[in-house]
């Protein structure tokens, strides 16, 4: 879902930003169906199962973050690392930056991770409340 204070952000972006800020919320929203959005710390947030991305407008271009997808540093050269331990971002300079489907294969990928994560942290707390307490 599509937040208001997430428009705003959008719109208060340079002009030459604020179509790459579209295509990439675009495509987080398509490829992530139940991901909420939200505004926090004047940037777009967006969680599935806990933080899953945040973006924002920096010196070179406008960055996408994905959370705990360092391992897809391997599969997708695009991504880099600055020294964030469990932050991996992509960076569109210009729109024409952006091939779609190789942004929703790394979105979807991401996903993957993010479920993956979930089902483990569900089965340990299960795991947790099924064992006897001495």
């Amino acid at each position: 879902m599509y937040h208001p204070q997430v428009d705003a952000y959008i719109e208060g972006l340079p002009d030459h930003i604020q179509p790459i800020a579209e295509k990439v919320r675009q495509c987080l929203h398509a490829c992530v169906p139940n991901i909420q959005e939200r505004l926090s710390f004047n940037i777009p947030f967006y969680h599935l199962h806990g933080m899953f991305a945040y973006c924002g407008n920096t010196k070179e271009g406008y960055e996408i973050s994905l959370a705990y997808c360092t391992d897809l540093l391997e599969v997708f050269p695009q991504l880099y690392r600055r020294n964030r331990k469990l932050f991996v971002s992509l960076l569109f300079q210009k729109k024409s930056d952006i091939v779609t489907q190789e942004l929703e294969l790394v979105l979807l990928s991401a996903v993957e991770i993010h479920a993956e994560r979930h089902l483990s942290k569900q089965q340990k707390t299960k795991k947790k409340a099924s064992t006897p307490k001495r």
